[in-house]
C-alpha cells in the first residue's frame, strides 16, 4: 500500500551530486510538495562528501548505501546511472531493502566491465583523446573539471577497491517492483531487455529522442519515477 510518510533515496551518478542533479532538476522538491521525505547524500568523493585523493581512502561503496538504506526502512529508492548500478547491488545482496526502486541511465550496461584506469587517467590529465571509446566518456572528462568537482577525487573514486560485479544470477534475488527510465538514444544502456528480463516485477520507461544525460534532465523522468512511487 502506498505511505506518503516512506522516505525516498535518491543517489545520482558519478561525477554528479544531489545539488546538481535531484535539486537543479526539481526532485526535491517535488518530492517534499507531496509530503515525502528525501534523502539525498552526496557520494563520497563526490558534491559535498569527502573528497580523498588515494583510492585506498574509499570503502566498499555499496556498503555505505546499504547502512544507509537499512536506518531508513521501509523506504523507495531511486538512482542514476552509477547510482542505479549501487542500488541494485544492495537490492540484490539485501532482498527486501527497498520496496520500490527506480533505476535510470542502466541496462546492459549493468553488465560491463572495463577497467577504470583509462577513464582515470584521462581525468587526472584532462585528455579527451584518452577517454574510452564511449559515447559518454568525454563528458565524464568534461564534467570532472566542473566547479564543485575534484578531478583526482573522482579519479580516485574510479580506482576505488570493487567487492565484484554484478552478474546476472544475482538479479534473480530482485524481488521488488522495479521501474526502468532509460533514453531512447542512450547507446550505454540498450537493449534494456538485457537487464529487465530478470526482475520479476518491472516496468520500462523510454524517454523520446534522449541520450544518456538527457534521461537526467527529462521531466519525463521525474514525472514516471513519481507516479511509480506513488502506486498502490
Amino acid at each position: 500500500m502506498n505511505d506518503p510518510d516512506r522516505p525516498v533515496l535518491l543517489v545520482h551518478g558519478f561525477g554528479s551530486s544531489a545539488l546538481s542533479s535531484w535539486q537543479r532538476f526539481g526532485w526535491i522538491d517535488a518530492f517534499e510538495q507531496r509530503g515525502r521525505r528525501v534523502v539525498a547524500p552526496d557520494l563520497p568523493g563526490h558534491g559535498l562528501s569527502e573528497k580523498p585523493t588515494a583510492p585506498e581512502d574509499y570503502g566498499i561503496i555499496e556498503d555505505e548505501v546499504y547502512a544507509l538504506a537499512k536506518s531508513l526502512r521501509p523506504l523507495d529508492a531511486v538512482g542514476f546511472s552509477l547510482g542505479a548500478r549501487l542500488l541494485i547491488s544492495v537490492e540484490a545482496e539485501h532482498p527486501g531493502t527497498f520496496d520500490r526502486l527506480v533505476i535510470g541511465g542502466i541496462g546492459s550496461n549493468v553488465f560491463s566491465f572495463r577497467s577504470p584506469e583509462q577513464l582515470a587517467s584521462a581525468i587526472e590529465n584532462r585528455d579527451h583523446e584518452r577517454a574510452p571509446d564511449s559515447p559518454m566518456a568525454a563528458a565524464f572528462v568534461v564534467g570532472a573539471y566542473r566547479s564543485s568537482n575534484s578531478p583526482e577525487a573522482l579519479a580516485a573514486f574510479l580506482r576505488r577497491p570493487l567487492r565484484r560485479r554484478i552478474r546476472a544470477e544475482d538479479l534473480d534475488a530482485v524481488k521488488c517492483p522495479v521501474l526502468v527510465v532509460v533514453g531512447e538514444s542512450d547507446t550505454m544502456v540498450h537493449p534494456v531487455e538485457v537487464l529487465t528480463d530478470y526482475f520479476s516485477h518491472v516496468r520500462v520507461v523510454t524517454v523520446p529522442l534522449a541520450d544518456h544525460l538527457d534521461t537526467m534532465r527529462s521531466p519525463v523522468f521525474l514525472e514516471a519515477s513519481l507516479e511509480f512511487l506513488s502506486a498502490n
